[in-house]
């Protein structure tokens, strides 16, 4: 078990850790303490041929980000043994105390913005024949007609919701990516609103405002993808200024509004 002492954050130089954990080591033949046992050492918890001892682990690190790509970690930690580990009475336990300094190195390339290239067809136009002559017919009074009441589509939402720092559209998202095509494609003079968010609990402002800018993007270039017209969809984000759901997981949210 890992715990962080002050919460997860990308961007911070400098992140401290503690752990801790149980497990096992297993031990064959003793050679060692037998070979002394037998010179007429007396050994009060000599064992032999194989044995199992339980085993606990705890310690401290911290990992420095040198850069995007370059991290130093230090770790210090302590395992604790049965005092029949070594065969020799002593103390309640048999301690082990260790010291690691490594270098981690991240690889693979950046991600970029993908570029939706939009392509206007052009139709050629055929001059329209010479009109027939038109034949007036009498004036004929209109009988009146009732106004016709014009019918609005009704509104729709959907929410997008996405993993911890990430912009990505999960599959399991995609069918309301459908319905909100499907629905543009229906009603040609509607447009649609896609306002990204981020939760309070993760990041910092900042970063939270610009992760929940990438969510809008990455719904609005869904929906281009599926045939909708870029000129249609606004994108705005909210960061984490506003917390549209109660929890923090909901809140990693594009919520996109037709109508």
């Amino acid at each position: 078990m890992s715990i962080s002492c002050c919460g997860y954050n990308p961007s911070r130089v400098l992140d401290v850790y503690m752990f801790a954990g149980a497990g096992g080591a297993l031990g064959f033949r003793n050679n060692e303490a037998v070979d002394l046992a037998s010179r007429g050492y007396d050994l009060e918890k000599l064992w032999t041929g194989k044995k199992f001892f339980p085993a606990g682990r705890a310690g401290i690190g911290m990992d420095m980000n040198v850069s995007r790509r370059v991290a130093v970690n230090l770790e210090l930690n302590a395992n604790m043994l049965p005092d029949k580990f070594n065969s020799k009475k002593g103390s309640v336990f048999d301690w082990q105390f260790n010291a690691l300094v490594g270098v981690t190195f991240k690889f693979g390339p950046s991600s970029k913005k993908k570029e939706v290239v939009v392509v206007e067809e052009v139709v050629e136009v055929q001059p329209e024949p010479a009109p027939a002559p038109v034949v007036v017919p009498e004036p004929v009074a209109p009988a009146p007609q009732q106004p016709v009441a014009e019918t609005k589509p009704a509104e729709m939402k959907q929410d997008v919701f996405f993993r911890i720092n990430s912009s990505s559209v999960r599959p399991a998202e995609q069918s309301k990516i459908e319905a909100l095509a499907g629905y543009m494609k229906k009603y040609p003079e509607a447009k649609v609103t896609v306002t990204g968010y981020a939760d309070k609990a993760t990041g910092s402002a900042r970063y939270n405002m610009s992760i929940s800018l990438k969510r809008a993007q990455a719904v609005a270039d869904a929906l281009v993808e599926a045939g909708v017209a870029s000129e249609r969809i606004t994108v705005d984000a909210k960061g984490d200024t506003e917390q549209p759901f109660d929890g923090i997981e909901k809140n990693r949210v594009a919520i996109a509004v037709a109508n």
